[in-house]
């Protein structure tokens, strides 16, 4: 992806906007945060140690002249899902990435068989993954940034929006939103990946009837995480 930060947040209760392919963050929306789809975060040190670093005082986002007209007259940012932006090939390889982790873990021959299956119903949930929609908002920390014109804007068409990192997620948080940065670093791409697998199996060897559950809610993270990346 282009941008540094990026708005996010899973479709899990937005079948309407779903079809849509749009999902709406109004400037004056007062709703309580849905934090359901963060759940696995609590227990991942890699993904602690990139929620913890603070955005720039300012972040831009780049878009068209009508897009421009649009945030303006409607005080509200608009978030598409990733399938439809120039993103969506990091996506898929994100989740590539993901299938590669689950057969190294089941490689090891001295895993038992049940999670070895488990695993392997984890990777089956990858599929289903790809039609997730994940809503996102790309911000960059640089102004002028000629990536960022010809990833988000019409040739000689658009515009950069300076807004306030502390206004954004004060937004962000009432609507369910998580403003995160970028993991661009393939390695630092895999640890994350490696510990919501590595979680997830954890979980499942505390709780194995809660099997069909935890390959669900893989699912629906895994998704979320990608969209970071």
């Amino acid at each position: 992806m282009a941008g540094d930060y990026f708005f996010v947040k899973t479709d899990r209760t937005h079948a309407e906007t779903r079809r849509r392919g749009e999902e709406k963050l109004d400037s004056s929306a007062n709703a309580a945060p849905d934090i359901s789809h963060v759940a696995y975060y609590l227990a991942m040190p890699m993904l602690d140690d990139i929620f913890a670093l603070q955005p720039p005082p300012e972040l831009y986002h780049y878009t068209s002249f009508g897009g421009f007209l649009g945030i303006i007259r409607s005080s509200t940012l608009w978030a598409s899902s990733v399938h439809y932006m120039n993103d969506a090939k990091e996506f898929a390889l994100g989740l590539s990435l993901t299938a590669t982790v689950i057969d190294n873990r089941t490689a090891d021959q001295t895993l038992p068989s049940d999670e070895s299956a488990f695993l392997h119903g984890l990777k089956q949930r990858i599929d289903g993954i790809r039609h997730i929609n994940v809503f996102a908002i790309s911000f960059s920390h640089v102004p002028d940034l000629l990536s960022q014109w010809r990833g988000y804007c019409p040739p000689g068409k658009g515009v950069s929006l300076g807004f306030s990192s502390v206004l954004l997620q004060a937004r962000a948080a009432a609507q369910g939103f998580k403003l995160v940065p970028a993991v661009y670093k393939t390695d630092e791409q895999e640890r994350v990946i490696e510990e919501l697998v590595d979680l997830t199996l954890r979980r499942y060897r505390a709780a194995p009837s809660a099997e069909a559950d935890l390959q669900h809610s893989f699912g629906y993270d895994l998704a979320l995480k990608q969209a970071k990346k």
